[in-house]
């Protein structure tokens, strides 16, 4: 039923998701190696995201 749909779709999509998440994670690396600050507010940024994942996974 609607799992297996989900389920399938997250499968097809996932070789195109992760080509996205590259290419924007390349652009974001790249910026925040100009300077200290950028790359700074890049690891905040990706620490605060797994942290929540991580809390979100407990629930």
């Amino acid at each position: 039923g609607k799992d297996f749909h989900e389920e399938n779709l997250t499968i097809l999509k996932q070789k195109a998701v992760y080509r996205k998440l590259h290419s924007v994670y390349k652009k974001a690396l790249n910026k925040a190696l100009q300077n200290s600050l950028k790359l700074q507010q890049l690891i905040s940024l990706l620490q605060e995201f797994v942290e929540q994942s991580d809390s979100d996974e407990d629930l």
